[in-house]
């Protein structure tokens, strides 16, 4: 049995209430509702100071708890992988917002130098590529940002998304990259990245640096990179070298704010838009977001008529949706 154990950095107390039990209720339903969310399978116990968490889909327990240094979570399983994709995952969840009076780490800030931001979609979609884009935004850049209507992409419809993308175009293609793994592309690297131990989250932090280094050699004045933040600040760190030394990178949740990780998400929705488009015209099939039974039954009307080996081309096959179909 594997053993894992976390310490949690808080949100803000004073949002919470003063009380241990006032704070371990407002944790226990925040994970509820992100396990509900993402369709996991789990049963609650309370215990003293704490409660348990048995996720029953994943094979493994989280155990939340209130001790001198705060709350904590220990999570135990059997699937390593799996219980390190989880802990990014909680980590996140419970991570508190960071405060700072350094005007490169204010978000929303309109900055008088060249910077950066990168944003992926599609990590959490059974069908379909995962996309990563970074956009470099120069002193005068953000007025046709701003003018496009750009903001978090999760605000948008999907025809905004694609009137704003194609104005956001115009930055260039020197300050945009887009890197997109199709399906066959993405089972093929997390094939590989799993062979060596590694996980999704690795996978993610190569993709992200691969961007920011191509960004940087065509932006060498660029002084700061937002990643939105979607694990341990190493997945990405590890992979950048000492050519991006004097790169600031600054990883935050929830990074959207910033107008470049805005232009960032608007793009890579926009590409795994046109992605769906093609897979439309091409299986005469639609495609629907997110990982559920909706997708099994999807997937499994697709291997019905075009088979089993043409999954690979338009889904993510390491989850768990590939097994429900294949025992179809």
């Amino acid at each position: 049995m594997i053993f894992i154990k976390k310490t949690i950095i808080f949100y803000d107390f004073d949002l919470i209430g003063d009380s241990m039990k006032e704070d371990l209720s407002f944790y226990k339903k925040k994970l509820s509702t992100y396990l509900e969310d993402n369709e996991i399978v789990f049963s609650t116990k309370d215990i003293p100071y704490g409660c348990k968490f048995d996720l029953l889909s994943e094979s493994c327990n989280l155990t939340m708890y209130y001790g001198k240094k705060g709350f904590s979570f220990r999570m135990q399983g059997k699937n390593k992988i799996v219980l390190i994709e989880l802990e990014d995952e909680f980590s996140l969840l419970f991570a508190k917002t960071q405060k700072s009076s350094d005007t490169k780490d204010n978000l929303s800030a309109s900055y008088t130098f060249s910077y950066m931001g990168s944003d992926e979609t599609g990590k959490g979609d059974y069908f379909g590529p995962l996309v990563a884009v970074g956009v470099c935004l120069a002193q005068g850049d953000e007025d046709l940002v701003i003018q496009a209507g750009a903001k978090d992409s999760k605000q948008l419809n999907d025809t905004k998304i694609i009137k704003i993308a194609k104005k956001l175009y115009k930055l260039g293609f020197d300050k945009v990259k887009i890197v997109s793994l199709v399906p066959s592309k993405y089972n093929e690297l997390y094939k590989k990245f799993s062979a060596q131990g590694k996980t999704l989250n690795d996978l993610m932090g190569w993709l992200h640096a691969t961007i920011i280094k191509d960004l940087y050699k065509k932006n060498p004045k660029a002084e700061l990179a937002i990643v939105d933040k979607f694990g341990k600040e190493s997945y990405v760190l590890s992979n950048l070298g000492k050519d991006e030394s004097n790169l600031k990178i600054l990883q935050v949740p929830k990074a959207e704010k910033n107008l470049a990780v805005a232009a960032a998400s608007i793009i890579a929705r926009y590409e795994l838009l046109k992605w769906h488009d093609k897979i439309r015209t091409e299986y005469e099939v639609d495609l629907a977001l997110g990982a559920g039974q909706l997708q099994v039954s999807q997937a499994k009307r697709f291997v019905s008529k075009y088979g089993r080996d043409k999954l690979q081309e338009i889904a993510k096959l390491h989850f768990k949706s590939t097994k429900e179909v294949d025992s179809y």
